[in-house]
C-alpha cells in the first residue's frame, strides 16, 4: 500500500514530499493557494492512505483525493 500511495501522490501533488514522522509525508496543499503555499501543510499517511490539510482542513482517503483533483 505504501509504495502505491507514494506513486500516486508523487504524480498528482505539487512540490516536494518531506518526511514527517512515521508513515507521514508533507507537501503543499493542492486545494488552497493553487498549491503555491510557502510552507507545506498537506499531510499524507502512506500506510493508511489518508490525507489531511492543516490549513484548509480538506481530508479523506486517496480515492477521495483523486476525485477532488479530477483524476477519477
Amino acid at each position: 500500500m505504501r509504495d502505491h500511495v507514494l506513486a500516486i501522490i508523487s504524480k498528482y501533488l505539487p512540490g516536494n514530499l518531506r518526511p514527517s514522522g512515521g508513515a507521514n509525508v508533507l507537501t503543499k496543499c493542492p486545494f488552497h493557494k493553487g498549491g503555491q503555499e510557502r510552507k507545506p501543510s498537506f499531510s499524507v499517511n502512506l500506510q493508511e492512505g489518508v490525507f489531511h490539510c492543516f490549513t484548509c482542513h480538506e481530508a479523506g482517503n486517496i480515492t477521495m483525493l483523486l476525485k477532488k483533483l479530477g483524476v477519477q
